[in-house]
């Protein structure tokens, strides 16, 4: 399996595009370089949460996840 690397800003997420449905896996290791807070949200509230919504804006915002997902590939590889 490729190794990718890159730096996750403050404010930033990873593992949406798991929990939207984006995609069926991924596989990722997060180490933190300094003192950090984490929150997670388990992939059934954000379901409940996103079964609430208008479908245009849950298109929207899973766009989102995998334009994010993508941007980190790109940027990981240097591209």
């Amino acid at each position: 399996m490729r190794q990718r690397h890159a730096p996750l800003k403050a404010g930033g997420s990873f593992g949406e595009d798991v929990a939207l449905g984006v995609c069926a896996e991924f596989r990722v290791t997060v180490r933190a370089t300094a003192a950090c807070e984490m929150y997670m949200i388990e992939k059934e509230e954000l379901s409940d949460a996103f079964s609430q919504l208008p479908e245009s804006a849950s298109a929207t915002l899973r766009d989102v996840a995998v334009t994010e997902a993508l941007a980190l590939f790109v940027n990981a590889d240097g591209a």
